[in-house]
């Protein structure tokens, strides 16, 4: 048994020993007693495990498996960072060597195959978040609505709608690791290239970066099929997701909230009709114009790959 701290995970990511840094950081994350590092880190030992399994089943190709194991070695590196000056933790294996040092990707490529839909039953976590200081939304009736159309479809019994309100990061976060959703849905604010609105403790807006969406996003590709974001000038935020799930609907600009909600409400409907997902979203804009409502080209399809 070894005494370790921050500096030894920080040694097992310089030398490139991926295997041992995730092992550290769970060591020390529990060790720490902090609810958000422990979660991050069962969320990362996740995405590795995840990586692992892709790899030996030849999921992913070597680069693709080399790329992420970079980003993850990033993102362990800023976790190792956020570890308590000082902290200290027993750990029982062994601190060795690495095999090979670590490699440095200058150039991400994106993934070449969009992920096969799964064809059992679908979760869909809908996540409202309206702060206080931001103008108001019928995000309470866009919900209704599609609840109703659920309950009409002819495989409703195929879907399991999860509502979510007042969304705060952390929100965010522990749905999508409690609930294992296939398709996310946000209705909302976005704002461009400064992210999309949650809120925060107060009630007030808090931005979220859209490379940490899809940072995110990616830890639960193994499951999610879709995600839906319902908010203004969300294009930017799809743009990121779609590196990691295989369809992703953002707003090239601001939507009128009669239109957002149509186009959600058909969306689903074609779904629990039992069609896909391109096919959805081409109903959906021919029910914004059948509807003679402005705003058909403002939600844009995403693909994985595409």
């Amino acid at each position: 048994m070894a005494l370790i701290g921050r500096q030894d995970i920080l040694q097992a990511i310089a030398s490139g020993n991926l295997n041992q840094a995730v092992e550290l950081f769970l060591c020390l994350a529990e060790a720490s007693k902090i609810n958000s590092l422990q979660n991050d880190a069962t969320m990362l030992s996740g995405r590795h495990t995840r990586l692992q399994a892709d790899a030996s089943r030849g999921i992913l190709t070597r680069e693709e498996s080399r790329i992420e194991e970079a980003r993850i070695m990033s993102a362990l590196t800023a976790y190792a960072q956020q570890l308590p000056e000082g902290l200290q933790a027993n750990y029982r294996g062994i601190l060795t060597p690495p095999a090979r040092p670590a490699e440095v990707i200058t150039e991400v490529p994106r993934p070449v195959s969009p992920t096969p839909v799964n064809t059992g039953l679908k979760k869909i976590l809908f996540l409202g978040a309206n702060p206080d200081a931001t103008t108001q939304l019928r995000i309470n009736q866009e919900l209704r609505d599609i609840e109703n159309g659920l309950e009409r479809a002819k495989h409703r019994d195929r879907f399991d709608l999860v509502a979510k309100w007042a969304v705060r990061p952390s929100d965010l976060r522990r749905a999508l690791l409690d609930e294992s959703p296939q398709i996310v849905h946000f209705s909302g604010h976005g704002a461009g290239d400064a992210g999309i609105i949650l809120e925060d403790d107060q009630g007030q807006p808090k931005l979220v970066a859209s490379t940490a969406l899809g940072n995110l996003f990616g830890l639960f590709a193994e499951h999610i099929e879709c995600v839906v974001l319902n908010a203004c000038y969300s294009e930017i935020q799809a743009d990121e997701i779609v590196r990691y799930i295989p369809f992703v609907i953002g707003m090239n600009r601001a939507v009128p909230d009669s239109t957002a909600i149509e186009f959600s409400v058909a969306f689903y409907d074609a779904l629990a009709s039992g069609r896909d997902y391109p096919f959805a979203y081409q109903y959906a804009r021919s029910a914004i114009e059948l509807q003679g409502l402005s705003g058909a080209m403002i939600p844009v399809l995403k693909q994985r790959g595409a």
